[in-house]
């Protein structure tokens, strides 16, 4: 059944207008002063938010609101966590840190080309560091950084001057 526009538009004023004579009707049926119930707030429960609400005196009977306000009052705060999770998982403590290592020295920049030695004279020590070549003798300093402790058939000895630490340069010399 299909209905014009008119028609639809005054069967729905008319709907509306039977519903507000009934509400109309349902509101000044009863006593005409709604008995107000407000929640009295106990102890700690006195920051929950009351709000008055208006109930006919008929209706308050057979709602039971004393019944329903106490069990608001006493309804305990987390009664509404009742399902929430709760873990009991206790990490374990950092590891304790390892003290740093000591510092130590880095390695030795240079590489052994040979010695020189003529007659009585301290021997002269080839070193190559990168393209530079050095000259030295036992005692002498390189680049305020080495110095050159001692002389073996198998090594040099280098005194790293920044951290006094010893550091030797293994040599393979041709008999």
């Amino acid at each position: 059944m299909k209905l014009s526009l008119n028609k639809r538009q005054m069967t729905l004023g008319i709907m509306l207008s039977l519903t507000l004579v009934a509400v109309v009707v349902a509101y000044f049926h009863g006593e005409s002063s709604p008995e107000v119930v407000q929640p009295v707030a106990k102890g700690r429960e006195a920051s929950v938010l009351t709000v008055p609400v208006a109930i006919p005196a008929g209706m308050a009977d057979s709602l039971n609101i004393t019944g329903l306000r106490q069990n608001m009052l006493g309804v305990d705060q987390h009664a509404g966590q009742v399902f929430a999770s709760k873990s009991w998982y206790v990490p374990p403590p950092p590891p304790p840190r390892a003290p740093p290592p000591p510092p130590t020295a880095p390695p030795l920049p240079f590489a052994y080309m040979g010695r020189f030695q003529e007659g009585g004279d301290s021997p002269v020590i080839f070193l190559t560091r990168g393209e530079l070549l050095y000259s030295v003798h036992v005692g002498e300093v390189i680049d305020e950084t080495y110095r050159i402790e001692q002389l073996t058939p198998n090594e040099v000895i280098f005194i790293y001057l920044p951290m006094d630490k010893r550091q030797v340069l293994r040599i393979a010399e041709a008999s």
